[in-house]
């Protein structure tokens, strides 16, 4: 192959590459690569049962998404649009969805363990058998939350609006509950 026919065919695979809406800055999974994919994110995507972890997703529109199963361990979803979106059976461990939108979100058995929900909106969103302990849920609002038999053991939710929230059956045990409503 001739070498400036090589570097055009180099050159067009990376431009596919570079156009990509979900990529990690770090070897998330230890494997020794960087995740780059084609997927988009976009609203009503279909992203489920895909392995995003350590993703940049800041500020991704992603309402009504499918994320069922999605492992997004230590992904960024810092301001994200998560509205109506399906994370149910989602792996969210460490990730950071600090100011995200996740009103009527479907959390429902979603593993939370350590993650940043600080200023979320959470409101009418559905946490059933979620497990969020150890995760800051400072200031986030949860106007109707539907958490029953959730683990916020060791969470913290200072500051948080509980309003209406079903807490039937969670685990508060060594959870911060300063100034929550």
């Amino acid at each position: 192959m001739r070498s400036s026919a090589l570097v055009s065919s180099v050159a067009l695979a990376f431009a596919s590459v570079s156009h990509a809406d979900i990529f990690q800055y770090s070897d998330c999974d230890g494997d020794g690569s960087l995740l780059l994919t084609e997927l988009d994110a976009e609203p009503f995507a279909d992203l489920s049962d895909r392995y995003l972890g350590c993703a940049d997703l800041i500020f991704a529109d992603l309402y009504f998404a499918d994320l069922f199963g999605s492992n997004l361990i230590g992904a960024d979803l810092t301001n994200a649009n998560l509205f109506g979106a399906d994370l149910s059976g989602a792996f969210m461990l460490d990730a950071n969805l600090s100011g995200a939108n996740l009103f009527d979100a479907d959390l429902t058995n979603a593993n939370l363990s350590g993650a940043n929900l600080s200023d979320a909106d959470l409101t009418n969103a559905d946490l059933l058998g979620a497990d969020l302990s150890g995760a800051n849920l400072s200031n986030a609002l949860m106007f109707g939350a539907v958490l029953f038999d959730a683990n916020l053991s060791n969470s913290d939710l200072s500051g948080a609006e509980l309003s209406g929230a079903d807490l039937f059956d969670a685990n508060l045990s060594g959870a911060d509950l300063t100034d929550a409503n």
